[in-house]
């Protein structure tokens, strides 16, 4: 028997590069289910007031952050800038301070590749949360979008009472070079952004289809991303050479990507079972879970097609964590089955030792007990 926690050997660049890998894939997955459902227009008005939630609530974290009020037309310019350092990596313009308005340019984002259908209501969405939080007489107008092909994404505020050339400004006054932001707090506002974004999406996808039809749709599309990212990522573990192992070494690194520290697993025969109460989807819905879960599955399946993962419990049903079975691929209702642990007491007291209800030597002595021995 093989007691581990999950542990990180990955460099922060790795780490990043993976968790983006998979959140932002997922949203494009969900997104493109959406976008194959309902017509443009519907779709920006299904996530709307998701959105503008999201722009309120970055504005109410911010306003705690740097102690703004809003007021003053630089502090209405400080929530976008601060997540937009944190989705570009930093990789933003300076802040160009004119008499009549503000000037930004984001340089780079992790999120343009999804298109414009979501990249439009989002900008435009977020930024009305965010004047409507803390002052509704200004405005953000976008003039260049990466979505559309220009090289960079440029905006504008200004008051909402100006009539004329929208880049009439007036002289430049003050130039504001970027936020002071340590890289723990970027890595941390964009994991949680792009995290916030995927359950919205989700979300929206549930309220439009419900969730069996969303998951009819969505499944498949997510095993594929899970089986091209288990093939990249298989090839840089291939120094292990057996395949369960592989695999399990792959799914450590996605998860220590998304800061998933809590984890326990247990290698026992040819059933690996862990469990975990760290989760960014928690507050998500169960499409998303079974969405996670079909880009694991694809990511063991790329690395051995005689592999399932399967989740047998998740916090999204109410359960208090969610826990896993990574083994040889069986029937998914005998799975669940011996989730519930009617006829496998075994699975029980594994489980009980991966959460930590239990010491080692009383798993192996009721082991024991179980097994006969």
């Amino acid at each position: 028997m093989v007691t581990k926690r999950w542990s990180s050997g990955l460099s922060t660049l790795d780490k990043v590069e993976i968790r983006d890998r998979v959140i932002v894939s997922s949203i494009k997955d969900a997104f493109g289910i959406l976008k194959d459902s309902i017509p443009p227009e519907e779709i920006a008005k299904a996530v709307r007031p998701y959105f503008t939630h999201c722009g309120m609530a970055i504005s109410l974290n911010c306003s705690k952050r740097f102690n703004i009020t809003g007021k003053d037309i630089k502090e209405l310019a400080i929530p976008y800038y601060w997540t937009g350092h944190a989705l570009s990596g930093r990789n933003c313009s300076s802040m160009m301070v004119y008499e009549k308005g503000i000037v930004i340019e984001t340089l780079d984002c992790c999120l343009c590749d999804i298109g414009a259908e979501f990249c439009l209501p989002l900008s435009y969405d977020a930024t009305e949360g965010i004047c409507r939080s803390l002052n509704p007489n200004f405005h953000y107008h976008f003039t260049h979008k990466m979505y559309d092909g220009d090289d960079y994404c440029r905006y504008i505020i200004r008051h909402k009472g100006h009539r004329k050339d929208i880049e009439d400004l007036g002289e430049l006054k003050e130039v504001v070079k970027g936020l002071d932001m340590p890289d723990e707090e970027v890595d941390s506002l964009r994991r949680e952004m792009i995290g916030e974004l995927l359950i919205i999406v989700n979300k929206v996808l549930v309220d439009v289809n419900g969730t069996e039809r969303t998951l009819t749709k969505l499944l498949p599309v997510s095993n594929r991303t899970g089986l091209e990212l288990g093939k990249e990522i298989g090839a840089l573990l291939e120094n292990i050479k057996d395949g369960r192992g592989r695999a399990a070494e792959a799914l450590t690194m996605i998860r220590s990507s998304m800061s998933q520290d809590d984890i326990r697993e247990i290698s026992e025969d040819d059933l690996i079972t862990g469990c975990t109460t760290a989760c960014p989807f928690k507050d998500g819905n169960v499409a998303l879970c079974k969405q996670y879960e079909s880009v694991l599955n694809g990511v063991c399946k790329a690395i051995d097609p005689r592999l399932e993962f399967v989740y047998t419990h998740m916090m999204t049903k109410g359960d208090a964590r969610c826990a896993w079975t990574i083994g040889r691929s069986m029937r998914r209702d005998k799975v669940e089955t011996r989730a519930d642990a009617v006829d496998d007491p075994l699975l029980t007291l594994k489980m009980r030792f991966a959460r930590g209800d239990i010491s080692e030597g009383e798993y192996l002595k009721a082991r024991d007990v179980l097994l006969g021995k």
